[in-house]
């Protein structure tokens, strides 16, 4: 059994009664059950990846019940355009955390011309929901970011054949790590690790705080806000 570099926010171990060792490793398991998960950029109309890849330490599930997150330490840099295959416990959860060791790295090219290099600090991607299976029968995929989040005019285009660079402490930088770290979605897949439009269609089985998921009951306030009841 290995230790796992890892610290997850405080707000997210306080609410599951877990902390961190002295030497900053966590208190949970490791756990090597056979199941499939993977990492994938979410796409954007227009726009074609090159380089996606994210240095990744460990994957910590949450369970809904409370107690210490099932941990399973990766320690690689992942390439999200590789459809790689990560280890996931059989269980279900109600939240699964990406911790990474360093910048995701992108390379994109968009359909005027113009190409642009990411180094997006990212810290911890964390999706969430009322409850999702993963293991051997439910395979899993997080896109990172949400569909049209990496568009010419986000990524600060002056014209066809720009050049743009987006790194730490460039206008565009902390807006588009934010979308990475808390706007991803977690998608039920069928194996073949990519999101295909039925699968999108059904809806993320977990996502960011920030991706703009309604629950229902949200959507029986907005619809009384509509009314005026």
């Amino acid at each position: 059994m290995k230790s796992v570099r890892l610290c997850l926010p405080g707000l997210v171990l306080a609410s599951l009664g877990v902390g961190c060792r002295s030497d900053g490793s966590l208190q949970g398991t490791l756990v090597g059950n056979p199941g499939d998960a993977s990492l994938a950029p979410a796409p954007t109309s227009g726009t074609t990846f090159r380089t996606a890849r994210l240095p990744v330490d460990a994957l910590a599930w949450l369970p809904c019940g409370g107690g210490p997150p099932e941990v399973v330490a990766i320690g690689r840099t992942v390439d999200l355009l590789a459809r790689e295959r990560l280890e996931a416990p059989e269980g279900f959860w109600c939240g699964l955390e990406v911790s990474t060791e360093g910048a995701l790295e992108l390379q994109v090219d968009a359909a005027g011309g113009g190409a642009a290099q990411l180094q997006l600090e990212v810290g911890v991607v964390a999706v969430a929901s009322r409850g999702f299976a993963s293991g051997a029968a439910d395979p899993l995929v997080l896109e990172l970011g949400r569909p049209e989040w990496l568009d010419p005019t986000v990524l600060g285009f002056a014209g066809a054949g720009d050049e743009v660079r987006v790194e730490a402490g460039t206008p565009e930088h902390d807006a588009l790590a934010n979308t990475a770290a808390a706007s991803s979605g977690l998608f039920a897949d069928d194996g073949d690790r990519v999101v295909d439009d039925a699968e999108r269609a059904a809806g993320e089985v977990a996502a960011g705080p920030d991706r703009g998921v309604e629950d229902d009951d949200d959507d029986d306030e907005d619809e009384d806000d509509d009314t005026g009841e």
